[in-house]
């Protein structure tokens, strides 16, 4: 079977015309691939920018933690002295009562004796 000149430039065309679109398909995917890669690389930076961000928070949280904990400490530390001293004032009140009570008592004896005495002395 004998092909003839122009079957054969048909046929050469023909493949030339698949490897053109076959060459265009394949730029069309790099082209895509390459977008693909920009993407990808753009994502990437945008994830390392938010790892670098949630880095920041967590620093953040820990210098935040350790400044509750020292208020914390100094606030336990407030209150406790401020115990003792309210501790201290209600028995510095406790023993003024005590002493109030007693000068009182005194107070009251003096006025039933200089009474008494009013007495004996306006009796004679």
């Amino acid at each position: 079977m004998a092909t003839s000149a122009g079957q054969r430039i048909k046929a050469f065309l023909a493949a030339g015309e698949v490897a053109m679109k076959t060459a265009n398909a394949l730029d069309e995917h790099f082209t895509e691939f390459a977008s693909l890669e920009t993407r990808l690389h753009d994502l990437r930076n945008e994830r390392t920018g938010e790892e670098q961000r949630l880095s920041d928070i967590r620093d953040e949280i820990v210098r935040t933690s350790e400044t509750l904990r020292d208020e914390q400490v100094k606030l336990a530390a407030a209150q406790d002295q401020s115990r003792q001293a309210i501790g201290a004032a209600q028995e510095e009140l406790r023993l003024l009562n005590i002493k109030i009570k007693e000068a009182q008592a005194k107070n009251d004896n003096l006025l039933e004796g200089f009474k008494a005495l009013k007495q004996r002395l306006g009796a004679e």
